[in-house]
């Protein structure tokens, strides 16, 4: 076998031969070295008298000694030309070793993004937020846009950050692309991005309930147009069965609205407005006293998944049936966007031409008596 221009020879164990190259000059075969060490071996070891005292063993012969030190360090690949075992050593891999390079730099693996966000939110020294000592936001957070350092005292700021700023790489990002957008629109802004920023909406959908759409299709149409507090009452007295757990659903996106969006606080912060008398798009009057109060825009189903169950039969036979399971999803929104968009359409009515049933234009190829 040749290895790396080295040829080896492989011998079998010494259990087996003690045929080993290169011999003693002294030595004629394996089979003459082989009685050899066997008499050595009889010879130190004879059978002794009680009377006879212990002599001292008698010296190896010097093919033995060198024998028995070759069976100590015997290795299958042996070269031909040295008596001594040679190691077998492969070529190094040249992508292993550019590997192993690599990880001597950088023992450290790079830190993902989000270990980055958990960084920036907690306030590591490196990329402080907050600062260790005092435990205050520093300036670059956008909690300090939204309220001033004053106004949270009191309050855990880590706990505040997590929640009101979750991912500040992803929020700056976002921030920039807003700001790339303007820049090249001058300053142009659509009809909806206008809506989004002068007025709240929240859209919130329910678990799934094991009902059908069937049953839940009246109940949804029955919350449109209506103030959440009505819908609520509504629900209250239904004898729908699914109308209790519509009920606690409406109450918990009340809640949502106003925790996050902060609809319905004109009534505390003295933003009510003055009160108006419009008119809704099923031609109805309606009368806003409060222009943040919250009403139902839109409501709807969703279907789920199906369940199973069997229904047992006669004869040892049964029915397998799928339960369904509905969600309900409601959209929130404030009385003044219903006062806009009754301006809105009054306006159109206000703007549209008048129908002339009699054309003013001069006759032309009018015979002038009858035909019949």
């Amino acid at each position: 076998m040749a290895v790396n221009g080295t040829t080896y020879t492989r011998l079998r164990p010494p259990s087996t031969s003690l045929l080993l190259r290169p011999f003693p000059s002294s030595v004629k075969s394996s089979t003459h070295l082989r009685n050899r060490y066997i008499s050595f071996q009889s010879s130190r070891s004879p059978k002794k008298d009680q009377n006879q005292k212990a002599e001292k063993p008698t010296e190896r012969p010097q093919e033995v000694q060198n024998l028995r030190g070759r069976l100590k360090k015997w290795n299958p690949l042996r070269s031909p030309d040295d008596g001594h075992a040679k190691k077998y050593t492969p070529e190094k891999n040249p992508i292993m070793q550019r590997y192993n390079k690599k990880q001597t730099k950088s023992k450290q693996h790079p830190k993902t993004r989000q270990e980055q966000d958990l960084e920036e939110r907690f306030g590591e020294p490196s990329n402080p937020r907050l600062n260790s000592s005092s435990g205050t936001l520093q300036p670059d957070s956008i909690i300090n846009q939204v309220a001033p350092p004053s106004a949270l005292k009191g309050y855990n700021s880590e706990r505040r950050a997590q929640f009101l700023d979750p991912r500040p790489h992803a929020r700056r990002r976002w921030q920039r692309k807003m700001v790339i957008r303007e820049v090249r629109r001058a300053g142009w802004m659509s009809k909806a991005e206008i809506l989004k920023r002068t007025e709240r909406a929240l859209t919130v959908r329910s678990e799934f309930f094991k009902t059908s759409m069937k049953k839940l299709n009246p109940l949804a149409n029955q919350l449109k147009g209506k103030s959440i507090e009505d819908a609520i009452t509504q629900m209250d007295f239904s004898k729908k069965k699914p109308a209790m757990a519509v009920k606690a659903h409406l109450e918990e996106a009340r809640d949502r609205a106003v925790a996050r969006r902060g609809m319905g606080l004109g009534k505390v912060e003295g933003t009510k407005g003055e009160p108006a008398r419009i008119r809704l798009r099923d031609g109805k009057k309606h009368l806003v006293e409060d222009r943040t109060g919250i009403y139902i825009d839109q409501a709807w189903t969703g279907k789920g998944k199906y369940g199973q169950a069997v229904n047992p039969r006669a004869k040892g036979r049964m029915d397998l049936l799928r339960l369904p399971q509905t969600s309900i999803s409601v959209l929130l929104k404030e009385e003044k966007t219903r006062i806009r968009e009754h301006e809105e359409r009054y306006q159109k009515w206000r703007n549209r031409k008048m129908w002339n049933p009699l054309p003013d234009r001069p006759l032309v190829g009018q015979r002038q008596y009858y035909s019949w």
